[in-house]
């Protein structure tokens, strides 16, 4: 397995954007650069090109090798679970990848919540807000130097049609805070070209349209007219590492 050199920085990445557009088929670019994580709460890891590798961090079995190891996430639970084996370093991770956090964050909010038919309280909405921040920041940190193991980290959200910009989609207030917590905030969209082909790309520049943003200077060189045509996780870390 590839491994990333110790002095190579990784980076953070958010994608949202609509259904079909591509975002998963970004994430799993990851797996160029070596061993990923997914923590796969929407099925979304089924129709990518890599091999999948299904693995359960409760059930005490070895970590996997040799593809993109997949965590069915149907719980709050099971985020616990994956965040102490990332936090501890003790894996063989170079990327984690979290397709969606919209559904994670509804997997928490029926954990908090007292039923289906329940008042979710200020107070429920407060906890839902700091939870998910905190869960968000600690992924963030996994690409910093004082982490026990750096890693790349991509994480997917959909897309609020009904806002203008569109915004990732969330309930409460993270969608105020999200963005400020990433490197990069890709909106994901396809058009086709001449031939008829179907084009993904990424607007990592924000405008009328979409929330977007890139504070990676050299990506936002290589990319002057703020938009990736067939972004490629590998290829943006290579413009970020001058490789």
């Amino acid at each position: 397995m590839k491994t990333q050199k110790a002095d190579d920085r990784r980076i953070s990445v958010a994608v949202h954007g609509g259904w079909g557009t591509g975002k998963s088929w970004f994430a799993d670019t990851c797996t160029e650069m070596g061993l990923t994580l997914t923590l796969d709460a929407e099925g979304g890891s089924r129709d990518t090109p890599s091999l999948k590798l299904p693995w359960s961090p409760a059930s005490g079995e070895d970590i996997p090798t040799g593809g993109n190891v997949v965590v069915d996430v149907t719980s709050w639970s099971e985020i616990d679970n994956v965040m102490r084996v990332l936090v501890s370093g003790n894996h063989p991770f170079e990327s984690v990848v979290v397709d969606s956090l919209t559904e994670i964050q509804k997997q928490l909010k029926d954990r908090l919540s007292q039923g289906p038919d329940a008042l979710f309280d200020q107070q429920a909405w407060g906890k839902l807000l700091n939870n998910m921040e905190y869960l968000i920041r600690t992924l963030r940190d996994l690409t910093r130097p004082s982490a026990k193991r750096q890693i790349h980290v991509v994480v997917v959200t959909g897309t609020d049609d009904e806002m203008i910009p569109r915004k990732p989609m969330f309930q409460g207030g993270l969608r105020k805070s999200y963005a400020g917590y990433f490197d990069m905030v890709g909106f994901m969209s396809t058009t086709k070209n001449a031939d008829g082909e179907i084009i993904r790309q990424m607007q990592i520049q924000p405008d009328d349209i979409a929330v977007a943003k890139c504070r990676l200077h050299s990506v936002s060189v290589a990319h002057p007219m703020g938009v990736i045509s067939q972004p490629n996780m590998g290829d943006i870390v290579r413009v970020v590492n001058n490789k």
